[in-house]
């Protein structure tokens, strides 16, 4: 299953392929370089081990480390979208109440041409799976919409009856 995030110039700025495996679900996501970058500014450029905070998500190779961009939850307005994580990591994606874990997003290297693989050791069914991609798609697309997206903004000030 795979899902993608479109900006409007219809390049593909974060992709999701998950696929169930006898090892787990393995999880491949790529982002645009300008997602990385965010993440690697927001961060200040410090990185952190991902198996500090959970043991789920494992490597596909013995040489392989998973690496995540710091992120200070202090920052971070979700404008009331709280079903979007970014700051757990290492756990199970779907989460308890219909939430969805897209902190792999925040993956060192993921603007590579390959993107970053790893497994979620986890037992999914197809039901399951497929809700989780709809819930990626739409979480990942919210995030780059609200956080990445270009946007600009006028605010014009008119004075009326004389500026009285």
């Amino acid at each position: 299953m795979e899902t993608n995030v479109v900006a409007e110039g219809g390049d593909v700025v974060i992709s999701t392929r998950l696929r169930r495996t006898k090892d787990g679900l393995m999880v491949n996501v790529k982002v645009s370089p300008e997602v990385e970058e965010l993440f690697r500014t927001w961060g200040g450029a410090r990185t952190e081990e991902c198996k500090l905070y959970g043991r789920m998500w494992k490597p596909v190779t013995e040489t392989q480390q998973l690496q995540l961009w710091r992120c200070f939850q202090t920052h971070h307005n979700t404008g009331g979208h709280s079903s979007t994580p970014i700051f757990w990591k290492g756990g199970r994606l779907p989460m308890e109440d219909g939430i969805v874990d897209i902190s792999f997003i925040r993956l060192v290297g993921a603007s590579n041409p390959e993107g970053v693989t790893f497994y979620v050791d986890t037992l999914i069914g197809y039901s399951e799976l497929d809700s989780v991609a709809d819930k990626i798609k739409t979480a990942t697309g919210w995030f780059y919409g609200e956080f990445v997206k270009p946007v600009e903004l006028k605010i014009d000030v008119q004075l009326l009856n004389g500026g009285r």
